[in-house]
């Protein structure tokens, strides 16, 4: 997973310079390749700022507290990304590298020169997934709300209305299930989901729950969720609820946009699964 050395801030190397093979376990010492050639006579390079904070993030993670001081006195201790474990960061990485890399493309050629891009492409066009989506959570607030700007701009000039809309909320809440509820981020990415469905004329919330021989449903404002869920979250021995949480739980989602036949636009949840929806019924019309 690491590619640097955060000590010597350079470059590790997988292979051998000489005979260009693969480094392998089976060889007849730590510095020397079957080949012969010892590998402290390769010529070291030196990473980028970049690189070095993402592999003290590893190191950090693999039990060198200094190097987790490190990092944290960088990105400050109460970034989100320390919240998450490295199994955790990896499948983040994973959802949100594609992203991050094509919005970071667009916003260099739409603000940079042709005449300074072209350093600037030589240092972050290297970085490995996992090290590019670390180096964005270094400013986090005002990244992901450019990307998260580009990210609906994006969707709107190439979609209608319903698939922009589908399309959004699904990014909207798979990103906020990498993370705790109760998280900076987790808020920044709730507040950013009600506005945009706000902003989509999405007024009112139905939450339709089978029972039985009987469909009962609740119906809310919009923002009249935020205060209901908290009392859900609390029959539920406090466990922790947002919209988002509610909506990738449901087993159907639909949309239905201001028309003759809807007045307000609504966003339908049908039966949320009942590992996160087992509180009774009644309790949810008080």
């Amino acid at each position: 997973m690491s590619q640097t050395c955060p000590i010597h801030r350079c470059h590790l190397i997988n292979k051998c310079p000489q005979c260009q093979q693969l480094i392998k376990w089976s060889r007849p010492g730590v510095a020397k390749c079957q080949c012969g050639f010892d590998f402290r006579n390769s010529l070291a390079t030196a990473a980028t700022n970049s690189q070095v904070n993402f592999s003290l993030y590893l190191y950090g993670h693999f039990g060198q507290v200094e190097c987790m001081n490190a990092i944290k006195a960088v990105y400050k201790s109460d970034n989100p990304v320390f919240h998450l474990r490295l199994n955790q960061f990896s499948r983040l990485s994973g959802f949100l590298g594609v992203y991050v890399r094509v919005n970071w493309r667009y916003q260099r050629c739409s603000t940079l020169s042709q005449s300074i891009f072209t350093e600037f492409d030589s240092e972050l066009e290297e970085l490995s997934r996992d090290e590019l989506v670390f180096d964005f959570f270094q400013d986090w607030k005002n990244n992901f709300k450019k990307l998260l700007r580009w990210h609906e701009s994006n969707l709107q000039q190439r979609s209608n209305q319903s698939t922009t809309v589908s399309s959004m909320v699904d990014f909207l809440v798979k990103l906020s299930s990498y993370f705790p509820v109760r998280c900076s981020i987790s808020n920044l990415l709730e507040r950013y989901l009600i506005n945009f469905l706000c902003r989509q004329k999405i007024d009112q919330t139905e939450i339709i729950c089978p029972n039985l021989a009987k469909i009962r449903s609740i119906s809310l404002k919009l923002k009249e969720v935020q205060c209901w869920l908290p009392k859900m979250a609390q029959v539920w021995n406090e466990q922790d609820l947002n919209l988002a949480r509610l909506i990738i739980a449901s087993q159907e989602v639909r949309y239905f946009f201001p028309s003759e036949l809807y007045p307000t636009g609504v966003m339908i949840l049908r039966n949320p699964e009942p590992q996160i929806f087992r509180l009774k019924l009644s309790l949810c019309f008080h």
